[in-house]
Order: C-alpha cells, then structure tokens, then sequence
C-alpha cells in the first residue's frame, strides 16, 4: 500500500503539471512525420503517408491581381502561392519566371502551351532536329512561373499584354529663333519618361513664328505618321510651349590692355540680338590703371521696354578684361670696367649666364663688384607695370687683363665749364674756348650779362667750389697745377611749390593756391647770412625789419617770402609771389559723420564735403557732384568712391559700401517662427539691434527697415523651446511619492503656464502643484498633484508656456498604476515556470509528510 500510495503520488504531480501545459495543436491520431507531394497544372498538393491518415492540402499558383500584366520593360513577377487552410509544409517558396519581360506573341496562346518547367523523362525527349522539338522551343518563350515543393513543380502561364507609351515632345524656343528645338519624349502609364523604339518615327509641327515675342504661347501637334511598337500602344499627346527670353551675350571691346600709365576703362555691349533691336547694358564702368585682371558686373538691360521684355541677361553677369604688364627694352648702358660691371641701377637684375632663370639677383647699387671671371645677364627686372626686359650679356674678364695701358700724356689738364641754360640772362665761358692746358698756364673765365637783360648779378662764378665772381666781368686763373671746373650758384634764391625765386617779385593780385607749406634758401658759398622774412602781402623791402635765420614751416593762409643773404661783397634779396597756403585736406561726412573707409551703409545717406572755403571739386565714381549730394541707398553695390580735392590739390579720397536693407536679414533669413530655437536667439537680437540703429527719411526703405524688425520680434516672441528629457523617461508611477522632474532648453526664460492635456495647472495658495526653476530650466510637478485622481493612468500631453515662446505641445509624459514594473520577457513563461515550481513543492510536501508519518 505505501509504494502505491508513493506511486500515485508522484503521477498526481506530473498530471498537475502536465495537465496545464497548453495544448500545440498536434494531432493525437497521427502526427504527419512523412508528407508527400504530387502536382498537377498549376497545383501542387500535399498529403500524408500514413494510409489511415486523410490528411490533404494544395498549393495554387494563382494571378496576383495588384500586379499589372502591362509591359513595362523590366520583368514582371505576377502570380501569388495560395496555400489551402491545413497546409503543413513550408511556405517560404520561390517562383521562378521564364520570359516574363517581353510581350507575349499573339499568335501562340497561352492555352496551347504546355507549362515549361514540367519535367520529361528519357523516353519522352523528342529528337532535336524534330519539327516538334522545335515548336517546344519556340513554346518556352511564352511568361511563366513554376513553383516547386517536395520535389515537384506546378507551372501558370500568363500573358503580357502591351503597355501603354504617351508620344509627346518638348518645344523649346527663345525670342528671334530661326526655328524651335523639338526633342521627342516617351512616357508611360505612370507618367516617367521612357526611352523607345518604334517603327517608323511620329512627326512633330509647330506654329512657331519669327514675329513671336517672348511670353507667346505657341501649340505643337504630335502625328504619329504609322508610327508602332511591339511592346506598346501608342497615343500621340500634343501641347503647348511658350517663348522664352533671347539671352544676350556680353561683348568687351577691349579684353586685354597693355599697361601704359593710362586709366582705361573697357566697354561692355550685348551681343545676340535679333534683327535691328537695340539692347544696352547697365553697370558701373570700371576704371583702372595697374595690371591685373577686373570684372565689369552687368547689373541690368537698357532700352525701350517692348524690346527689353525679349531679353534676359546671362547666368553668369560678369565680364573681365586684363591690364598686361609692359614690356622693356633691354639696358644699353651696361660694360665692364675694371673687373665690375657699371651702368647698372636699383630697378636690373643679373645673374651667371649658366644660371638658371631664378638665380637672378637684385642690383644694390650703380655696379656690381665681386664677379668671378665669366659671362654675366643683365636686365631690368619685373616691376609693378612692367614685365622683365632681354637680358644683355656682358664678360668679366681677371683685372690683369681688363686694365688699360698708362696714358701717355699726363701733363695735359681739363678746364671744364658747367654749361648754362638758354633762359639764363647771362653767358659763361673760357676766353679763346680753351679746354685742356698744361701745367702753369693760365686762362680767363668770362662772365657776361647778355645784351637785353640788365640789372645787378644774382650768381656767382665759381672754381673748384670757390667764389671768384659775382659781377659781370672776367677772371683769370693763372699758374694752373690741377683740372679746372667752372660752374654758377645763385648768389640769392628761394626754392618752393617746386619753383625757384631769384628776383624780389613785384606785388600782384593774383594768388596761387598751394599746399606745399616748406621752402629753401640758396646761396653761394662764402655767405655771412642767410636769412628770411614771412609776410601775408607784399612790401616794400625796407619795411621789414625783423629777419630770420631758423627756418620754420609755413603757417597757413596768405604769406609771400622774401630771403635776404649777405656776402663780403654785398647784400642780395629775392621774394616769392603770393601764395594762399593751404594744408588742411576737406573733410567728408556721412550722414553727418566723418567717413571712413570700408564703413558699410545700408539706406540713402547725405553726403557733405567741407573745407577751408577752398573746395575745387568732389565727385562720386569718376563724376562730379555738388558739395552736398544724396548717396542712394538700398542698392546692391560693392563700393562707391567719394574724393574731394581743394584748390590747393589736398586731395582726400574715401571708399564705402552699400547694400540692400534686405541683406541684414541673411544669418536668420531660413528662420521661422515654428523653427525659432533658443539657440538662434543671440542671432536674431543681432539682427534686431543692427536694423534699429537704421535711420532714414525714404517711405521704402523705412517700410523695408519694420519690416525686418517686425520679423525679428516674432521670433523672438515665438521661440519653439524643447523639452529635452528621454521620452522613455517621462514616466511617473502612482503612489511612488516621488515628484516628477522634466528638463528643458529654456535656461534663464520665465515660465508664465503650464498646461496638461490642453488643461492650464495652477498653483494655490495652499499647495503648489509645481514649480519651476529658470536657472536650470527644470520643470518639478509635485507628486501630490499626480497622484490626484484627475490625473488618470495613460499617456498626457504636457505643454511649457514662456515668456517669449512654448514648447510644441506634442510631447507626453505616462502615468503608470503603481506596482508597475517593466516586462523583462514573456508573462506565459512565466506562468508556467511558477506553476511547475508549486506542483513541485506540492509533491516535496506530500513526501515530506510521509517521512514524517514513517519516523513516527
């Protein structure tokens, strides 16, 4: 009895266990270990083995009726498996298609071919020279799809019917065309553009004419002239088209300009116009002097408006022209003296004639010294305006060979004279026209007043740098010991404004406008004094009384000099005329501003040139304008030159910029208000303080200037801020007394709502429902609040409302029952695992009671 009741103990416990395992579905009368297969058509089915077993299941191959049957060029896959309810086997087949890309033949119906993948045995294989095997050849071209399980196949044939092709063509024309471009399109039933192969070719007509302007519709036909295809059929679509713009060309005069100190500025025209029209273009003519390359910018067309409708500018709207640097002639003064090659200066280069070309070394004087022996290239060197001459090539030769024998005659000594000029009013000369004398003779220099001039000497004569006269008359050197050389010197005169004074100048009403404000004193040697006077008109020599010798620069205004120097042998004067001393450059203000170079404006200015009431001439670009004018604003201009020069040649030149008020808008011209975000803030207040600081008296350009301003606003009282907590954490469980945090990306923003579920949440005075730090952005909802019963298990939107935005009001947060845990796997597994360990602690029980009862 015990090891019965032992036994039924244990078969207790596996019933338990056993008896609450889900039942699979498998069968208890057979269990389908072997299935065979057999096909038919288009049909394959499936059985079982066991002759007591009536199980049976198909496998259809069927039309799939979402696929269309039309040709498309690209193989089609049309047929579905339909598997009848109890099928057991796989049903991740494959079908396989043969000659599912072109149309099927017309003439050999699908009813009559036999399905291709069927397979023949050894005995039914017919000859391959047969009529028959030859029409199965023939057979396999028609489409058809072979499914094969267990080892058999099941075939369906279908039939691919033509697709439909749209003929169309696309018409393209610009105004003046002799003729339109015709291109012939193909598009299929979905409308994408195909390419084709017909028999025979549709034709195409216009009824495009020259007298079309741009803008015109015109109409094309499409004739399909017999025009077919064996893969589709075919419909002829006509359309219309309409005349474009002629784009003109850009034409420069001038492309390439040979530097020759000259300003130059090129002309641009517009080339490809139609017949007698007239087209001129608009732009700011480009000015320049130095090298380089320059582009013109074509801003516009000129013209009479019926023919400028016609017409467009290129894509590309500028045209460049070159400055080449000039050629050179090659030096003609270079040779070799002495070992060093002379008739050299700062602006030649020279190198070893075996040298390559960039061994060539800069010229740092009137010679080179230091050569080796050998043949050398000397040439002027690239500049600026010019390019590198021909080179020269000269020899250095050792010194032993380079010098010249001794002169023979050592005795023999030069008596030069310093020629004078024509404008001189006297003449200087060696008596009897001597030029060379020996050792201890003498000659005599005449100095001579010519015949219409009159008045006291105002040179000296000198010889070897020493006064000998300075009175008409003649000197004679005599007792000769070295060479001779006879030159002048002013005995008085005053260098300035690039003019030499020798004379006291006669008062005059005439000034002259200068800006040079330093000036010179000459004199002989020997003089005892140099000095002068500054006076603001002309007087009488003897009214001045007070002379200086410390030279200092000339104030401005009204001044005439006068120099005063004496000698032992007398006292000589010189003046200049009047002069209006001017040193002050005029000054130009903007908008009532000093200008600066490069300042960048954006709306029409007031432009004022000032100066010491001494103004020439102002101008803007190259023309001239009045000494107060208007600079237009709101246009897209690289630079405008402004200079101003006075009477005295101060000269100031400012270049500024202007753009279009619209420009300003351009780091933040892509926002918008639904993608403000905080971080685009910085960038928009920029913007904002930049277009208030505008000022102008111009409607348009004021309503432009709101307008930004008005935009800027908008953004920045609708910023789109985020909340930036996980969407996996934005979880709160009932009753785990524990306050829901969210962060934002509103840092530092005042938060003036929150709502939930569309549903604004307020703070009491008694409670707070939540609170907000602005410092770090977080949003802290008190547990007390969620755990109220309004606030109902499931998923809530939650929306942020700031002072100058919101977050979008999409974003959720889940209330969770309490006790909520997250699924770590399947419940079922679970389920059963707990249910297994009970049973068997239910059977360890049973045992552990009948131990007990045995020891007992």
């Amino acid at each position: 009895m015990k090891k019965m009741r032992k036994g039924f103990s244990l078969l207790l416990s596996m019933a338990m266990v056993l008896g609450m395992m889900p039942v699979q579905g498998y069968a208890t009368d057979c269990l389908h270990e072997q299935l065979a297969y057999s096909a038919e058509g288009d049909c394959i089915t499936e059985s079982c083995k066991n002759e007591s077993c009536g199980h049976k299941a198909t496998a259809t191959l069927t039309l799939d009726e979402t696929v269309s049957l039309a040709y498309t060029g690209e193989a089609i896959q049309p047929l579905k498996v339909q598997y009848s309810d109890g099928w057991l086997g796989k049903k991740d087949t494959v079908i396989i298609y043969d000659h599912n890309i072109e149309v099927t033949p017309e003439q050999k119906p699908a009813e009559q071919i036999q399905p291709a993948a069927e397979e023949q045995t050894e005995n039914d294989q017919q000859p391959e020279n047969s009529e028959e095997s030859q029409e199965n050849t023939e057979e396999q071209k028609i489409p058809t799809g072979t499914l094969t399980i267990g080892g058999v196949s099941a075939a369906k044939t279908f039939q691919i019917t033509k697709g439909q092709l749209t003929v169309s063509a696309v018409v393209t024309v610009s105004y003046g065309d002799e003729a339109p471009n015709v291109e012939v399109i193909y598009k299929n039933a979905q409308g994408e553009k195909v390419t084709a192969v017909l028999n025979g070719q549709p034709n195409v007509t216009t009824d495009y004419s020259k007298d079309m302007n741009a803008g015109d519709e015109g109409a094309f036909v499409v004739e399909l002239n017999g025009a077919s295809s064996e893969q589709y059929e075919l419909t002829a679509e006509n359309g219309k088209f309409t005349v474009g713009q002629r784009e003109v060309t850009l034409v420069l005069d001038t492309a390439e300009i040979v530097y020759d100190g000259q300003a130059h500025t090129p002309k641009v025209t517009a080339g490809n116009l139609a017949g007698a029209d007239e087209v001129g273009l608009e732009y700011k003519e480009v000015t320049q002097t130095m090298p380089g390359t320059y582009a013109i910018e074509i801003t516009g067309l000129t013209g009479e408006e019926e023919v400028l409708k016609n017409y467009k500018l290129p894509e590309d709207t500028k045209v460049s022209f070159t400055i080449r640097k000039a050629p050179q002639d090659k030096p003609t003064e270079v040779k070799v003296v002495d070992g060093k090659i002379t008739g050299v200066d700062t602006t030649m280069e020279y190198k070893a004639a075996d040298a390559e070309e960039s061994a060539y070394e800069e010229v740092e004087g009137t010679e080179i010294t230091g050569l080796e022996p050998g043949a050398y290239h000397v040439r002027y060197a690239e500049s600026d305006t010019a390019v590198a001459s021909k080179a020269v090539e000269v020899t250095v030769i050792a010194l032993e060979m380079a010098k010249a024998p001794a002169a023979a005659d050592t005795n023999k000594l030069k008596v030069n004279v310093t020629a004078v000029s024509e404008e001189a009013p006297f003449t200087l000369s060696v008596k009897d026209g001597k030029t060379e004398v020996n050792q201890g003779e003498s000659v005599t220099i005449v100095y001579t007043l010519k015949a219409e001039q009159s008045g006291s000497a105002r040179f000296a004569v000198l010889v070897n740098g020493a006064v000998v006269l300075s009175e008409y008359g003649e000197y004679t050197i005599s007792d000769i010991k070295e060479d001779i050389n006879v030159t002048v010197a002013p005995l008085v005169a005053i260098k300035f404004n690039e003019e030499t004074f020798l004379d006291v100048e006669k008062a005059t009403t005439e000034w002259k406008d200068t800006k040079e404000n330093t000036f010179e004193i000459l004199s002989a040697p020997g003089a005892t004094s140099v000095e002068h006077a500054i006076r603001d008109d002309h007087v009488e020599l003897s009214q001045i009384k007070e002379w200086s010798e410390k030279k200092t620069a000339l104030p401005d205004g009204k001044r005439v000099i006068y120099a005063k120097v004496t000698y032992d042998f007398g006292t000589y004067y010189a003046s200049t005329y009047g002069v209006v001393v001017d040193t002050v450059v005029p000054e130009i203000k903007i908008g009532g501003v000093k200008a600066e170079n490069s300042t960048l404006y954006h709306t029409t200015q007031i432009v004022t040139v000032t100066d010491n009431n001494n103004l020439d001439v102002v101008k803007l670009d190259n023309v001239v304008k009045s000494q107060s004018f208007e600079l237009k604003g709101d246009k897209v201009v690289n630079r405008y030159k402004i200079e101003a020069t006075d009477k005295a040649g101060n000269k100031i030149e400012v270049w500024v910029k202007m753009q279009t008020i619209e420009s300003l808008k351009d780091p933040i011209k892509d926002l918008t208000t639904s993608t403000m975000k905080p971080d685009n803030k910085e960038d928009v207040k920029d913007v904002l303080t930049e277009v208030s600081t505008l000022t102008t008296s111009d409607a348009d350009e004021k309503a432009k200037i709101d307008g930004i301003k008005t935009f800027c606003e908008n953004l920045l009282q609708n910023v789109n801020y985020s909340i930036t907590t996980k969407a996996a954490n934005l979880k709160w469980e009932k009753s785990s007394g524990k306050d829901f945090v969210i962060e934002t990306d509103a840092k530092g923003i005042e938060l003036t709502n929150l709502l939930i579920d569309e549903k604004e949440i307020t703070n009491t005075s008694a409670t707070k429902n939540f609170s907000y730090d602005k410092s770090t952005g977080k949003l802290t909802i008190k547990s007390t609040f969620l755990q109220k019963t309004a606030q109902t298990v499931g998923k809530h939107e939650i929306q942020l409302v700031f002072k100058d935005g919101e977050t979008s009001g999409a974003d959720q947060f889940e209330i969770q029952k309490a006790g909520t845990n997250p699924k770590t796997g399947d419940n079922t597994i679970l389920f059963w695992m707990t249910a297994s360990l009970v049973s068997v602690a239910g059977l360890a029980a049973i045992l552990s009671g009948k131990k007990k009862h045995y020891q007992a």
